[in-house]
């Protein structure tokens, strides 16, 4: 999996692409506890991102849960199997995708 990462002032954007294994997830939640303290926003952009493991949800529900107490976390352009995992994990309806 690829990260992209840009941040302006107190907002970041990150593109993930690829598939997103349990390595992978560990690293994007590395590098999100090392942003989350600097940022108020955080916009992740999934339309590059072809699977999601459990581990990724993982992260992507300790980063919600983060971002509450800061500004606001969306997630943008889950599709196909991204969105259906979303959707079976119950997800989709804690975090807000666009």
């Amino acid at each position: 999996m690829n990260i992209h990462t840009t941040t302006i002032g107190q907002a970041m954007d990150m593109a993930l692409t690829g598939y997103m294994d349990c390595e992978d997830a560990a690293r994007l939640g590395e590098e999100l506890r090392r942003s989350i303290p600097r940022i108020r926003t955080l916009t992740l952009d999934l339309s590059g991102l072809e699977s999601l493991s459990p581990a990724g949800v993982k992260v992507l529900l300790a980063a919600q849960g983060a971002m509450n107490r800061r500004g606001g976390m969306t997630v943008r352009n889950a599709a196909g199997a991204v969105r259906d995992t979303l959707v079976a994990t119950g997800l989709a309806d804690i975090i807000h995708i666009e």
